[in-house]
Protein backbone atom coordinates (compact mmCIF):
# COMPACT_ATOMS: atom_id res chain seq x y z
CA UNK A 1 0.00 0.00 0.00
CA UNK A 2 1.41 3.51 -1.12
CA UNK A 3 0.34 6.57 1.92
CA UNK A 4 1.56 9.56 2.31
CA UNK A 5 2.97 11.15 5.28
CA UNK A 6 4.33 14.83 6.32
CA UNK A 7 8.10 14.94 6.92
CA UNK A 8 8.13 16.31 10.58
CA UNK A 9 5.77 12.74 10.70
CA UNK A 10 7.83 10.85 8.90
CA UNK A 11 10.95 12.25 11.49
CA UNK A 12 8.83 11.28 15.05
CA UNK A 13 8.06 8.04 13.59
CA UNK A 14 10.52 6.50 11.71
CA UNK A 15 11.18 3.06 13.26
CA UNK A 16 7.62 2.22 12.76
CA UNK A 17 7.43 4.06 9.21
CA UNK A 18 10.50 1.37 8.60
CA UNK A 19 8.30 -1.54 9.81
CA UNK A 20 5.60 0.08 7.53
CA UNK A 21 8.01 -0.83 4.52
CA UNK A 22 9.20 -3.90 5.74
CA UNK A 23 5.64 -5.25 5.39
CA UNK A 24 5.79 -3.78 1.52
CA UNK A 25 4.17 -0.89 2.59
CA UNK A 26 5.23 2.48 0.15
CA UNK A 27 6.07 5.75 1.79
CA UNK A 28 5.83 9.03 0.06
CA UNK A 29 7.17 11.74 2.36
CA UNK A 30 6.55 15.28 1.82
CA UNK A 31 7.70 18.72 2.68
CA UNK A 32 5.10 21.72 3.06
CA UNK A 33 2.59 19.74 0.40
CA UNK A 34 5.32 18.76 -2.10
CA UNK A 35 6.42 15.12 -2.39
CA UNK A 36 10.13 14.94 -1.48
CA UNK A 37 11.11 11.31 -0.97
CA UNK A 38 9.62 8.07 -1.15
CA UNK A 39 10.70 5.25 1.41
CA UNK A 40 10.23 2.09 -0.10
CA UNK A 41 11.49 -1.84 0.52
CA UNK A 42 14.71 -2.60 -0.26
CA UNK A 43 13.73 -5.14 -2.95
CA UNK A 44 12.12 -2.15 -4.89
CA UNK A 45 14.89 0.09 -4.76
CA UNK A 46 17.39 -2.87 -6.00
CA UNK A 47 14.69 -3.84 -8.21
CA UNK A 48 14.90 0.08 -10.04
CA UNK A 49 18.75 0.06 -9.85
CA UNK A 50 18.92 -2.96 -12.00
CA UNK A 51 16.17 -1.34 -14.04
CA UNK A 52 18.29 2.09 -14.52
CA UNK A 53 21.46 -0.08 -15.13
CA UNK A 54 20.38 -1.81 -17.64
CA UNK A 55 18.68 0.87 -19.26
CA UNK A 56 21.42 2.94 -19.43
CA UNK A 57 23.84 0.12 -20.11
CA UNK A 58 21.84 -0.53 -23.04
CA UNK A 59 22.14 3.17 -24.04
CA UNK A 60 25.53 2.42 -24.13
CA UNK A 61 25.64 -0.63 -26.62
CA UNK A 62 23.31 1.04 -28.55
CA UNK A 63 25.27 4.08 -29.04
CA UNK A 64 28.52 1.84 -30.42
CA UNK A 65 26.79 -0.17 -32.65
CA UNK A 66 24.64 2.90 -34.58
CA UNK A 67 27.03 5.45 -33.96
CA UNK A 68 25.79 7.48 -31.61
CA UNK A 69 26.97 9.59 -29.36
CA UNK A 70 26.25 8.32 -25.58
CA UNK A 71 23.80 10.99 -24.93
CA UNK A 72 22.10 10.78 -28.19
CA UNK A 73 21.32 6.56 -27.14
CA UNK A 74 20.88 7.39 -23.80
CA UNK A 75 17.63 10.34 -24.79
CA UNK A 76 16.18 7.29 -27.33
CA UNK A 77 16.58 5.18 -24.93
CA UNK A 78 14.77 7.26 -22.71
CA UNK A 79 12.07 8.10 -25.47
CA UNK A 80 11.62 4.28 -25.48
CA UNK A 81 10.74 3.69 -22.36
CA UNK A 82 8.51 6.44 -21.96
CA UNK A 83 6.60 4.85 -25.23
CA UNK A 84 6.95 1.86 -23.37
CA UNK A 85 4.96 2.91 -20.35
CA UNK A 86 2.00 5.07 -22.21
CA UNK A 87 1.29 1.88 -24.15
CA UNK A 88 1.74 -0.57 -21.17
CA UNK A 89 -0.71 2.42 -19.32
CA UNK A 90 -3.45 1.72 -22.03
Amino acid sequence: MERTVSAPEAGRGFDELLDSVARGDQIVVERSGEPVAAVVPIAVYRRLRREEFDLFGHARIVSERANLAEDEATELALEAQAWARGKLAE
